[in-house]
């Protein structure tokens, strides 16, 4: 996902996943990639879902499934993990600080919501 963007220091260790929508996939082209996996909608969960059970068994590989057709909170937290992406690798990036974007997230945790920023 981010493996060539220039903006990424080469010190920041953000490891490649795979993500998979929609439904009629070649298991034989999945099987090329280690994982991590993010199994994105519904069609594709009930369509890989068997098949990434088996894989889990042999190899112990990472699936996350979002049985939803959009759910941007889990794609991003999903992300953020299979990707081992932390806030300090993109600090740099960020259009504010970070001190005041960790503001913000406790901010609207407190008052009962879901912050999510694509930085």
């Amino acid at each position: 996902m981010f493996v060539n963007n220039p903006v990424i220091k080469p010190y920041q260790k953000i490891r490649p996943y795979a993500i998979i929508f929609g439904k009629g996939h070649d298991t034989k082209e999945i099987d090329k990639h280690p994982g991590p996996f993010i199994v994105n909608g519904p069609c594709a969960v009930s369509e890989l879902k068997d098949y990434f059970d088996e894989r889990q068994k042999k190899e112990k590989t990472k699936v996350y499934y979002i049985e939803d057709h959009v759910d941007l909170e889990k794609a991003y937290k999903y992300g953020m993990e299979a990707g081992r992406i932390k806030l300090s690798d993109l600090s740099d990036t960020m259009p504010i600080e970070t001190r005041r974007y960790l503001e913000l997230i406790m901010e609207t945790r407190k008052n009962g919501g879901i912050f999510m920023s694509f930085v």
